[in-house]
């Protein structure tokens, strides 16, 4: 059987080069292996932790999957979807540290899905608005009842945060998990969030300093790409550092889950997976 390039990692590449874009892919890829097993070994429709969880990781590793497909030809794209992974693991997060989030999770939802029942485009004016604006009017089961008054403020508006209200910043958000998790997830949280988050929210708002972040245009030093050839170094550079990232938001949201449901060989080979991409960017010099 012939012997596939991958099956024999190197020991050493560059950090930001071709090979370090193209093994960053490898192990996200193994990585979406796993959080798909760990999402088989949460189903349980008798636990609703369990549940969410599990359905929280379908976001996290199909995303992860359409990111790989991107990852060789787009900066924007790739970033803008890291967006989706960043948030799925703050929600983990979330679910970890008090079960009341589960509870408003699922109230959340299920208002929301009555409420789409209602909406409605007026084809003249070109406006949507809700057919009905006061559910009051209407006999509900008393838990669909309770979703609505929950998620509606006090001036009859839809509150579109799904933990209610105040909303808190993603910084907050990292506070309170640290408050359960400890300061070493808060501090790979705080790294995602300084590499993703600002960036990402930027391109999916196609605003123009978005749009020349995603072609190299706004590098602090001057220098952007003035040929396709410093532009596939550029998308090499970005996405090969992405990679890396992904990889530790995947061991993240696998710490998370594991924190309240073990799954110590599943966290074993995803750590291991983040170890050896590390190793083999890793200065060796004696």
């Amino acid at each position: 059987m012939k012997k596939d390039r991958f099956d024999d990692p190197p020991k050493n590449i560059k950090f930001g080069s071709k090979e370090h874009l193209e093994w960053g892919q490898v192990a996200l890829f193994e990585q979406t292996k796993i959080l798909q097993e760990v999402h088989d070994r949460l189903l349980d429709s008798k636990n609703s932790k369990k549940m969410i969880m599990a359905m929280s990781l379908i976001s996290f590793f199909e995303t992860s999957r359409s990111i790989l497909l991107l990852a060789r030809t787009s900066v924007r794209d790739s970033y803008a979807l890291s967006r989706i992974l960043l948030d799925a693991t703050l929600n983990l997060g979330y679910y970890s540290v008090d079960d009341d989030m589960i509870d408003k999770a699922i109230k959340y939802s299920h208002q929301k899905s009555f409420r789409d029942l209602f909406r409605e485009i007026d084809t003249d004016s070109l406006t949507t608005n809700n057919k009905i604006s006061d559910f009051s009017s209407i006999t509900l089961p008393n838990n669909l009842k309770d979703a609505l008054d929950e998620f509606t403020s006090r001036k009859g508006n839809e509150i579109r945060n799904w933990y209610g209200e105040p909303r808190d910043n993603v910084f907050k958000r990292i506070e309170k998990i640290e408050s359960v998790h400890g300061e070493g997830m808060a501090k790979v949280l705080n790294l995602c969030v300084f590499s993703i988050y600002r960036h990402a929210s930027e391109i999916i708002h196609a605003t123009f300093f978005g749009t020349a972040y995603g072609i190299g245009f706004t590098n602090a030093n001057g220098e952007y790409p003035k040929s396709d050839e410093d532009h596939k170094v550029y998308l090499q550079n970005m996405n090969s550092y992405l990679m890396s990232i992904l990889n530790l938001l995947s061991e993240t949201c696998i710490r998370i889950i594991h924190s309240s449901f073990p799954m110590e060989d599943l966290l074993e080979k995803s750590r291991g997976l983040n170890n050896h991409l590390t190793e083999m960017t890793s200065d060796k010099k004696n």
